[in-house]
């Protein structure tokens, strides 16, 4: 994601962040509003720390998706660089660190 800065400046965050809603398998709120469930709910990052190159570059309007207990990211945008037209994955089991490859 981004954000406009002032003086017109983007700010590409560049970060990945994810949530287990595992726990929550069934559990529907009564009055439809989950906000008492997502406020137990732990958000981690991946990839933290791991080397700038070694990762997606920040990017907007990307595709992201789930499969094969693998996160795949495709494309997207940015204001420096244009167009992406790239591939990245990060496996989602074991207890490896999640890194991008």
């Amino acid at each position: 994601g981004f954000y406009d800065a002032p003086g017109g400046a983007v700010v590409y965050l560049g970060d990945t962040f994810a949530v287990d809603v595992s726990s929550l398998s069934g559990v529907e709120a009564p009055d439809g509003d989950d906000s008492e469930y997502g406020s137990s709910l732990e958000w981690f990052q991946f990839a933290d720390g791991q080397p700038e190159q070694q990762r997606p570059a920040p990017r907007s309007g990307c595709c992201l998706v789930v499969h094969a207990d693998a996160l795949y990211l495709y494309g997207g945008f940015s204001a420096g660089h244009g167009p992406w037209n790239d591939l990245w994955t990060m496996a989602l089991s074991g207890a490896a660190p999640k890194v991008w490859q």
